[in-house]
Order: C-alpha cells, then structure tokens, then sequence
C-alpha cells in the first residue's frame, strides 16, 4: 500500500485526496480482489463501492477519478476476461433424448416442465 501511496503522490493527488482514498481498512478491503486473481470485471465492480457511499475525490466520485479509469484500462489490458463458467457441458445428448420424449400426454408433470425446459 505504500507503493500506492507513492502512486498516488506522484500523479497529483493531494495528500488530503490520499488520506481519503487510503483510509483505514482500504487495504483490507480491496486486496481479495487483487490476490485472488479475479479479473477485470470483478475489479471494476468493486471500483463503484466508494463511489456507492458518495466518496468525491478531487471533485468528482471516486470511481470517476482519471487515475481510477486509468487503473481500469491498465487491468483490462493486463488481465483477460475470465470465464464465467468453469466447464460447460454438451447439450446434444440432452436434446436427442427430449425428441424422442411422446406421447406428450402421457408425461407427468416434471417430464414436461423438463421438456420445455431444455427443448
């Protein structure tokens, strides 16, 4: 965090506009979204939390801030876009077996509500 104390200091940031954004707690607060290798999205959603509670930084809301929207592009750029699912699964078996499913008449409740569902 002193590192970004730095950062901060050597952008322009005034030592009031630093205290506000390296308040007590922002580290534990923002460093699972750094540590746990989450991406960019995870990151950018996080960045509206001070701006949720009206925090303004240099006259404007802190998930506004340049340097802020500047962080965001080097993320971007830096991490790629995670996937939101671990694995997927092949859907043909499921809808070859949902054909093959009549009379419809026949089908109990569950049955049907699964054949709409998936086909």
């Amino acid at each position: 965090m002193a590192a970004v104390r730095t950062q901060l200091g050597a952008h322009g940031v005034s030592e009031e506009d630093t205290e506000i954004i390296m308040k007590p707690g922002t580290e534990r607060q923002y460093s699972p979204h750094i540590k746990s290798g989450v991406g960019y999205e995870s990151i950018n959603t996080a960045r509206w939390a001070p701006s949720a509670l009206g925090i303004m930084v240099e006259g404007c809301r802190a998930g506004n801030h340049p340097l802020v929207k500047r962080f965001l592009h080097w993320v971007f750029n830096l991490l790629p876009s995670m996937s939101r699912y671990a694995a997927t699964w092949d859907m043909k078996p499921v809808l070859q077996r949902v054909r093959t499913m009549d009379p419809l008449h026949s089908f109990s409740l569950k049955d049907l509500s699964l054949k709409l569902v998936t086909g």
